[in-house]
């Protein structure tokens, strides 16, 4: 009752079986891969982060191994940086760092540097779905395999994000890989297990700080490995040391100008420590308690704390289950509210899978209709959102949409600089901290005279601008509470007598709890835009 099953040796079915599931995971990862990426009306991309992912590739490419962005580790700046760099050279492509000094576009360039950082993190969402494979069959043998893959390959949460160039997915896959030594580590503890439960815990910690919580779980395997795996080389206090000095090694190696360029990089963390602990409103203001905005993965949680007091394997379930739990704590505690930090929570699903297929092997239940059933409503949502990411973009819509409404001569006001987050009403729409980048300032072509008035009712009142353009993220409609600036801004453009247009665009069926999370609708954003019916009336004026 206190080790993991002996996996056995894969079948050629098995092989099969996963074969199959890991083109099914390829295809709702492939499937509106192109979604937003910049064109000739936007030089961004529709991701607010995706940019921060070529800063590596750029700083390569111009001769700087530097990274010069240090809010993350660096695993994941030099991946994508190998990927542009290697088409370029020895396929043929695009030559982004030029096209930025030189060009006068930039937007096919950028296109094709974030599409190849895009396929890097496809790459890694499959090769979590093998891991999860491996762990799986390490707790319930073929069957638990199959399961654990299958699931892991159309989680919705996990589904979305491959299709970003951003740090999460990739993280996940190092996670998970270090769970899988864990629960190697509790039927039988050696050296080498230790040492790549080591790296793997360094290396998501390398393309996320945050990920080196998970090295807590391997730690933890090898204290509560039973006597007789304990009685194996090496003994603990060997192994625990090897451990962190493989995880520190992986780190340094992978992010090592952390450590060379360190004022830089400390200013960089020292920013996403205050912005972890301050938040971003309005969603802070929407959702004051993070443990409640992440409440339902708890059921997540307690499933798992079951398997870990009844199942046949407690022990292996140990470690993920403690890693599970701090990290719950650890995104509820921060200010920051998005859904995609519970993706180390998802890809835990393995563990919980196998274990079930462990705990009611050659018992009469209803668990193989439960598996398909969740594999199924998996998949669906995972379809609804690839038919959202592959449809015709909203802020498209939206721009075609002022270029008829609002005339050449007229103003229109944004509550935030030109950004993901609205229409491209500027071909440099990289929020204003790019926008303010000389290097990327020069690209600036808005389509009409733009106002920035942030969440100043006074300014808006004093300006009158022709038309109001925003967003559910900057001013989020109908929410229950937000903060008194969004407050007063709302109040400012309801006073005077203001037309809204923008339909609503076409949003997947949801689960209630992705319905409220910003992240989930970067690729469908409700935008309204206002038009000022009377421009001489004064507010509020009837």
């Amino acid at each position: 009752m206190g080790n993991p099953a002996d996996p056995g040796k894969p079948t050629a079915m098995d092989y099969a079986a996963l074969g199959s599931i890991l083109l099914l995971g390829a295809a709702v990862r492939l499937w509106g891969i192109r979604w937003g990426l910049p064109d000739e009306t936007h030089l961004f991309s529709y991701h607010p982060d995706e940019f921060h992912s070529l800063r590596g590739a750029l700083s390569l490419a111009a001769g700087d191994p530097n990274p010069h962005f240090f809010n993350y580790g660096s695993l994941y700046l030099y991946l994508v940086a190998i990927a542009c760099n290697w088409h370029a050279a020895v396929i043929g492509g695009a030559d982004l760092l030029t096209a930025l000094l030189k060009g006068n576009t930039a937007h096919a360039e950028m296109a094709a540097w974030v599409l190849d950082a895009r396929l890097v993190v496809v790459l890694c969402a499959l090769a979590t779905v093998h891991v999860s494979w491996l762990t799986g069959r390490q707790l319930g043998g073929n069957r638990g395999g199959i399961i654990a893959a299958g699931l892991m390959a159309v989680m919705p949460l996990h589904a979305l994000n491959s299709h970003y160039a951003t740090v999460d997915v990739p993280q996940s896959l190092f996670i998970l890989l270090c769970l899988y030594f864990a629960v190697r580590l509790v039927s039988g503890i050696t050296l080498r297990d230790c040492i790549w439960a080591g790296i793997a815990a360094g290396l998501a910690a390398s393309v996320k700080y945050n990920g080196a919580l998970v090295l807590l779980a391997p730690v933890l395997a090898v204290l509560i490995a039973p006597k007789d795996a304990q009685a194996v080389s090496p003994p603990v206090w060997k192994s625990i040391p090897a451990m962190l000095g493989a995880a520190f090694g992986a780190f340094a190696l992978t992010s090592p100008y952390v450590f060379l360029a360190w004022p830089e990089a400390w200013e960089h963390i020292r920013f996403e420590i205050e912005h972890m602990r301050v938040g971003e409103s309005p969603w802070q203001d929407m959702y004051p308690n993070g443990w409640l905005f992440h409440l339902h993965v708890t059921v997540f949680l307690a499933a798992l704390t079951l398997l870990l007091c009844r199942g046949r394997s407690p022990a292996a379930m140990a470690p993920a289950a403690v890693f599970a739990l701090l990290w719950f704590l650890m995104i509820g505690a921060a200010g920051v509210r998005y859904a995609r930090y519970e993706m180390p929570l998802e890809v835990c699903a393995p563990v919980l899978a196998a274990g079930l297929a462990v705990w009611f092997a050659n018992r009469r239940t209803a668990v193989g209709a439960a598996v398909i059933a969740a594999f199924a409503l998996c998949l669906f949502l995972s379809i609804n959102r690839c038919l959202v990411l592959s449809a015709p973009d909203p802020r498209d819509r939206m721009l075609e949409i002022i270029k008829t409404q609002v005339p050449e001569d007229e103003t229109l006001a944004l509550i935030w600089e030109p950004w993901f987050n609205v229409a491209p009403v500027d071909y440099c729409n990289g929020g204003a901290a790019l926008r303010s980048n000389p290097l990327f300032a020069r690209f600036k072509r808005p389509v009409r005279e733009l106002l920035v008035v942030g969440l100043d009712a006074a300014k808006l009142e004093e300006a009158q601008p022709y038309a109001v353009l925003t967003s559910e993220f900057d001013l989020p409609a109908g929410a229950a509470r937000v903060s008194k600036p969004h407050e007063a801004v709302q109040q400012a453009l309801a006073a005077r007598k203001l037309t809204e247009i923008g339909p609503e665009p076409v949003r997947p069926i949801e689960m209630p709890p992705a319905r409220d999370r910003s992240d989930m609708h970067y690729a469908d954003p409700i935008q309204q835009l206002w038009i000022l019916q009377d421009r001489s009336a004064p507010a509020g004026d009837g």
